[in-house]
């Protein structure tokens, strides 16, 4: 049965000859002998797997999908850390939901510090992973750049330092986060050599000539995020219930919001009020910011007992 899975077979049939003993010992040969590394183009079959498997997530996101999967499947062979550039929360989400059907490979987001929205996956075999979830800063994938001048009298925001480093010539995909501090410029996250570009060529933003220089991760203190803890009782999982109880406002103003297109569910818009929401689902509302769905449980009457977090 575990050779006849095309998920199992994507793998075992890449792995690397050491993987194999197991197999040996119990008399059976994997499907198509004990074969070396091969360029994917090469296997029509694991080709029509990963198109397979690619067309069961939304179009927008299906390039990105396919990147990971063709990652995956060099970690899991070639025993590495591979690793995608910066993508966006719900590209992290569906990432690690198709790696998660994937075996032998484990995924991990790492964008700089821990409440990073703009990561990098790093994608490896499940044993190397397991050393990245509990100390992510040893990936040394994600570089810190401090950009300081005097903005007292031209205040800059986000989209003046992402402006400026883009106009170095580089790409959105190899930027991270950027966090503001204040009057005296703020710190962006890349890889190790845009950082080296930046030092020389990010010179100013806007009309404020600026410092730019690679920091270590260890000195940078990024506060975390503010957030306030709920508690609430609900009697249906619909979104426009949860939302309402979140974001402290009436069901019916929120329905409007929500039909309105005001409100996300994990970073996309959903304008159907009646949406049922689940434990560690993700809703922003314009205006209100953002709150995570912790844990649903249920009470004696039969009603939804929800543990919120709202960022502040």
């Amino acid at each position: 049965m575990f050779l006849s899975c095309s998920r199992s077979i994507f793998f075992l049939r890449a792995a690397p000859l050491r993987v194999y003993p197991h197999l040996c010992r119990l008399g059976v040969e994997p499907l198509g002998g004990f074969p070396t590394r091969t360029p994917f183009a090469g296997r029509p079959a694991l080709r029509a797997f990963k198109s397979d498997l690619v067309k069961e997530y939304p179009k927008d996101y299906q390039d990105d999908i396919a990147r990971a999967i063709e990652l995956a499947d060099r970690a899991s062979s070639d025993w590495c850390t591979t690793h995608t550039h910066f993508i966006t929360p719900p590209v992290q989400m569906h990432i690690r939901s198709v790696i998660e059907r994937l075996a032998a490979v484990a995924c991990v987001p790492w964008g700089g510090y821990p409440q990073a929205e703009r990561c990098r996956m790093i994608i490896a075999r499940e044993e190397m992973i397991d050393g990245f979830e509990s100390a992510p800063e040893t990936i040394g994938e994600v570089v810190a750049v401090k950009v300081q001048g005097n903005f007292i009298f031209d205040t800059a925001e986000h989209g003046d330092f992402l402006g400026a480093a883009l106009g170095t010539g580089i790409k959105r995909d190899v930027l991270g986060d950027i966090i503001l501090q204040g009057d005296k410029g703020a710190v962006l996250f890349t890889t190790e050599e845009v950082a080296s570009h930046l030092e020389s060529a990010l010179t100013r933003v806007r009309t404020v000539p600026v410092e730019t220089r690679i920091v270590p991760l260890s000195e940078l203190n990024i506060p975390p995020p503010r957030v306030k803890e709920l508690r609430t009782t609900e009697a249906s999982m619909r979104l426009d219930a949860v939302a309402s109880a979140g974001f402290g406002c009436s069901r019916e103003k929120m329905a409007k919001m929500i039909k309105a297109g005001d409100v996300k569910v994990n970073w996309a818009v959903d304008m159907k009020p009646t949406r049922t929401v689940k434990e560690e689902d993700v809703i922003s509302c314009a205006g209100r910011g953002r709150m995570e769905v912790k844990s649903v449980g249920q009470t004696k009457k039969g009603r939804y007992a929800l543990e919120l977090i709202r960022y502040m």
